[in-house]
């Protein structure tokens, strides 16, 4: 076939395969060729596709969207038959005949749907056995059969979510979204003394990084997968807060001594930590620290210690990164951990293990000081929870606000309005009185600014 639009190209060279079932699969889910169809631009197996299309049947949408007008190629391949003089074949069989399928009406075929879809789902559980082999993974587990029989009772009895997926989204996205999930739960509970971050799991089951990244449907997959292993989301000793669904999800992750990357992975610090690792102890960060040198300590390290010990009696972590630095000269007997806003897992490891492996002599205090501004308050609040140790405010008092009110700033009034819905609904044993001033006077300050004058 000559080339649609002047650009010397014969689409049908390049056209992705994957393109071509998609829009089939359409047509066999609805008993018609479809009109248009919308596929993801980001998709690594259709980046050729824009190549192999006449501009003008193509529409970029916001949403990372490419919408192709099949009824509009259809006209310009009649056009171009026309001119040439011999009769239009239909997209439709130039389709077919490029992949080799026969059409079908899934629709008006139940039977043969649901036949076609238990295939699939066979195809998919082996493609990701074998991923998990190649990456040198578990291939058999009882707890995988365990799921893969409740697909299929799921898809006997009509419940089946592969049967939407592939109503949906076509046979080929379902099998090859059952075969990432199988890939990467082969992979999570295979036995592990290293740290695996979420990126290399989504690599090793799709070729790709991003398959997995939280807010994803292969996440959401792969965490019910492994929830059917572990039961529910676990929860810390504290209670969580109403927004800690992905506070669970991590720590249901981090089970299986899996990572996500979109946390940083390391933690500043200063002071006398020891990490114990393989038998050996490891006290370099002390001794740095008495240079009045921090270190960064990567989560990775954490976890593969068997004991994190200090002999200090204070541990004080700290929101702000100026601040930081002023308290690990003033307090260079504790512990300082700078948690740069919201604390990374590293530092809620840390904090958690210094507390977990204290042996003997006086119990760990834990302190924790930030802005006096709403979201130091739900900094401290969400230390709290997902660390389950009772870190008590410090400099973050009523006294200390009415003190440095000369320095504060302007809230924005927005701002003003948050703060007053936080305080409506604030049921820790700390921080109201602060929250009412705030609110009072819309007004905060800044943690530098208090530290400056004391």
């Amino acid at each position: 076939m000559a080339d649609l639009d002047g650009s010397g190209l014969d689409p049908w060279t390049g056209l992705p395969d994957k393109f071509v079932h998609l829009v089939l699969d359409r047509r066999d889910r609805n008993g018609r060729f479809p009109n248009t169809i919308t596929v993801s631009r980001t998709d690594p197996e259709l980046r050729t596709l824009e190549t192999r299309l006449p501009p003008n049947v193509m529409r970029k949408k916001s949403n990372g969207r490419l919408q192709v007008n099949l009824a509009r190629w259809q006209q310009i391949l009649d056009a171009e038959s026309i001119d040439h003089g011999y009769a239009p074949t239909p997209l439709e069989s130039r389709f077919d005949a490029r992949v080799g399928r026969e059409p079908k009406n899934l629709s008006r075929d139940r039977e043969g749907f649901r036949a076609t879809v238990l295939e699939r789902i066979a195809e998919g559980i082996e493609l990701g056995r074998e991923r998990s082999r190649r990456s040198g993974h578990l291939t058999d587990d009882p707890r995988l059969d365990r799921l893969a029989a409740d697909w299929h009772e799921r898809h006997e009895a009509g419940r089946g979510t592969w049967a939407r997926l592939a109503g949906e989204a076509g046979m080929a996205t379902m099998t090859e979204a059952l075969a990432v999930l199988v890939a990467a739960f082969l992979i999570a509970i295979t036995p592990r003394r290293k740290l695996l971050l979420l990126d290399q799991l989504s690599l090793m089951a799709s070729g790709n990084t991003k398959t997995l990244r939280p807010g994803t449907s292969g996440f959401r997959r792969l965490a019910e997968a492994l929830m059917s292993v572990t039961g529910e989301l676990p929860e810390t000793v504290r209670g969580l807060p109403p927004d800690s669904k992905p506070v669970r999800k991590h720590l249901l992750l981090d089970r299986f001594l899996i990572a996500d990357h979109d946390h940083y992975l390391e933690v500043t610090v200063s002071g006398d930590v020891q990490l114990v690792i393989d038998g050996e102890r490891f006290t370099d960060i002390g001794r740095l620290s008495n240079l009045g040198l921090a270190s960064k300590i990567t989560y990775e390290a954490l976890r593969a210690s068997e004991r994190i010990t200090t002999t200090a009696n204070r541990v004080l972590s700290v929101e702000n990164e100026t601040a930081f630095r002023l308290l690990r000269r003033r307090r260079a007997g504790d512990v300082i951990v700078f948690t740069g806003g919201q604390a990374t897992w590293a530092a809620v490891e840390l904090l958690s293990r210094l507390a977990r492996d204290r042996a003997g002599g006086e119990p760990l205090e834990f302190f924790h000081t930030g802005d006096l501004d709403r979201s130091g308050w739900l900094i401290l609040r969400s230390l709290r929870a997902r660390s389950g140790l009772d870190i008590r405010p410090i400099w973050m008092d009523a006294e200390t606000y009415d003190n440095n009110l000369a320095h504060s700033l302007a809230m924005s009034p927005s701002e003003r309005e948050q703060t007053e819905r936080l305080l409506e609904r604030w049921n820790e044993p700390f921080g109201r009185d602060v929250l009412e001033r705030l609110v009072e006077h819309g007004r905060w300050i800044e943690q530098e600014q208090i530290l400056a004058l004391r």
